[in-house]
């Protein structure tokens, strides 16, 4: 299991305290038991999504691979989720953007606004099913299909 600390915030309309249960779960297995998933753009975020999750994701480099990928690559989005659904479900954060300031409002709004938090769970639970699939085996009977296609006839 992964390190817990407790934090509270207090939003701008002086509502009272809430406080919020921060995990760094070594595996995304405690995802289901939590509200809402901050992490990094890639393979977590897929998990989460499996969930139907709300998260955030945020993401930087280096100043070097950055300028490198900028120049090299062109993505539309970062959040492997953002890339299966239309338009994009998932609040992502990159480099600059990818700060305190944007984590603490994005979470805020997920916490506090519920048609939105509703609208990202579900559009994460539309892609869901097709994220829960045993692609090795489906990865398998393709090669075994396609082998009997190439093979001569008998």
């Amino acid at each position: 299991n992964g390190t817990c600390i407790q934090i509270s915030i207090r939003n701008h309309a002086e509502t009272p305290i809430r406080r919020i249960r921060v995990s760094f779960p070594t595996a995304l297995r405690r995802t289901p038991f939590e509200d809402i998933a901050i992490l990094a753009s890639g393979t977590a975020a897929l998990e989460a999504a499996l969930f139907a999750k709300p998260m955030v994701v945020m993401y930087q480099v280096s100043k070097l691979t950055a300028w490198h990928a900028g120049r090299t690559m062109q993505v539309s989005h970062y959040s492997m989720p953002n890339h299966l659904t239309s338009p994009p479900a998932v609040k992502e954060f990159v480099q600059e953007e990818a700060n305190v300031e944007n984590l603490v409002g994005e979470v805020s709004r997920l916490l506090e606004d519920h048609d939105y938090y509703q609208t990202m769970q579900a559009a994460l639970a539309a892609i869901a099913p097709e994220l829960d699939k045993d692609f090795g085996l489906l990865s398998a009977k393709a090669i075994e299909d396609l082998v009997a296609q190439l093979s001569p006839a008998k």
